[in-house]
């Protein structure tokens, strides 16, 4: 018989009976009417009994208040029909203890205790004779239950929220996260967040998530506390109340406020140059007021890797450069003039891979002051130079590199270094991008960091 029943350590209305000294607060009979012995205690006349625990682990972490205890039971029969008769010797049951507090008398071999509150506790089993006089063998461990948690502090439902997306502060209790893929681990995982009753995207973030790409109108959005194989780590209930482990608020988009979404990346990505490609709508980008004076609805773009500002732009395509190979986040926020964020959002990830193409200009350095005439010198990775006039059929990996200086074409070289020269005085802006033998765009396109010279 597999038993439920709340873990009530100051109340003794339960079936069975206490040890010795509280003994007569407990009826003579017991009320169980299962007649069965269990027939999985191991029974030798010669030994002495035995009891142990075999589930939970000493030392184990469990959630929801429950445990589900199983332990076996050796040279002793476990007779539910005889509990609260008289002694037998070698028959009886067994009291379940938490923290010293008597819970019940079972002759069960497993056994669930609900509502045990969060910290360590002490389990303990020991044998008894049918009139509860206690053997003194018993088993115990400890255990430590835990309450995972999260809420959304901020923004409250029904708060105002200024466009496309929404940025909420969490706040995580008794709940470790871990690397997305980690193994799973009681207590640990990470959260999804979910718009509307539909999964939208995972994080690890202990402060700070995100809703992005919302239409206008008004949406509900989830946080859920997950384990690492993305199970809820609670099913069922009203998050905030009965179920503590998810968190909802219920927003609006406005109809008029400015809307941003980055475009996805798909998967590896075989370039270490990676385009910010933007929509944006109800806000307008003024590339000459950048820095000025703030104008409603007006404004540029911030973007951020990895949780670090990379640059503005005021260009609905733009370029991240010699990003190295691995996972990236890449951020896109809207902002004022004077470079105050709007808290409008968006954000996709991106795999650069391991044998992604990539070029620098090496010298002159950036804002170097050079003469008319000079070299520029560039290094490539996963890409072999030939020469374009002896190899015209495009070949994976191969080709040349075509020069700009102020974003005009300059000439073309298979050599790392060209020489330029009769430049005329003053600011200029050197690139360098990555072509086929047909002086075609490799795809995806690779591109080198634009940099600053000034000519005397």
């Amino acid at each position: 018989m597999y038993r439920l029943l709340p873990f009530l350590p100051s109340l003794f209305l339960l079936t069975g009976c206490p040890p010795e000294e509280v003994k007569e607060s407990i009826p003579e009979s017991d009320t169980d009417t299962d007649t069965d012995t269990d027939t999985d205690t191991d029974t030798d006349a010669d030994a002495d009994p035995v009891v142990s625990i075999t589930s939970p682990t000493n030392g184990a972490q469990l959630t929801g208040g429950q445990v589900d205890l199983t332990y076996t039971v050796e040279n002793f029969v476990m007779d539910p029909a005889a509990i609260g008769g008289a002694a037998v010797e070698g028959v009886g049951h067994a009291h379940i203890y938490v923290d010293s507090n008597y819970i019940d008398a079972t002759a069960d071999l497993d056994y669930s205790l609900l509502g045990l509150s969060s910290g360590p506790h002490n389990i303990e089993v020991r044998l008894a004779n049918n009139d509860h006089s206690e053997l003194g063998i018993s088993d115990s461990l400890t255990i430590e239950m835990i309450s995972p948690s999260i809420q959304i502090l901020a923004p409250q439902t029904g708060s105002p929220v200024p466009g496309s997306s929404v940025e909420m502060q969490v706040q995580i209790g008794d709940f470790t996260l871990d690397p997305i893929g980690s193994p799973n681990a009681t207590g640990h995982g990470h959260y999804h967040v979910e718009v509307d009753g539909v999964y939208f995207d995972l994080s690890n973030d202990p402060t700070t998530a995100y809703a992005t790409r919302l239409s206008a109108g008004a949406h509900n959005i989830t946080v859920r506390l997950v384990a690492n194989d993305h199970l809820p780590i609670q099913n069922g209930g009203t998050c905030g109340a009965d179920n503590l482990t998810c968190s909802s608020i219920d927003i609006t988009v406005p109809a008029d406020g400015p809307q941003l979404a980055l475009s996805d990346y798909g998967g590896d990505y075989g370039s270490a140059t990676v385009p910010v490609n933007t929509t944006v709508s109800n806000f307008t980008l003024e590339p000459d007021h950048v820095g000025g004076t703030n104008e409603s609805g007006h404004g540029h773009i911030h973007i951020y890797v990895d949780g670090s500002y990379y640059n503005y732009t005021s260009l609905t395509s733009d370029w991240i450069y010699n990003l190295a190979p691995g996972d990236h986040t890449i951020k896109v926020v809207l902002a004022n003039n004077d470079h105050s964020e709007l808290g409008v959002v968006d954000y996709r990830y991106v795999t650069v891979a391991a044998n992604a193409t990539d070029v620098r200009i090496s010298s002159p350095a950036n804002n170097e002051v050079v003469t008319s005439t000079f070299y520029t010198n560039i290094s490539v990775s996963n890409f072999t130079m030939v020469d374009p006039t002896f190899n015209t059929v495009n070949m994976p990996g191969e080709g040349h590199y075509h020069l700009y200086l102020d974003g005009i074409y300059y000439g073309l070289s298979y050599d790392t270094s060209i020489m330029m020269s009769n430049l005329l005085p003053g600011s200029h802006t050197l690139q360098v991008e990555l072509t086929n033998n047909d002086h075609s765009d490799l795809n995806p396109q690779t591109l080198s960091a634009p940099i600053n010279i000034t000519v005397q």
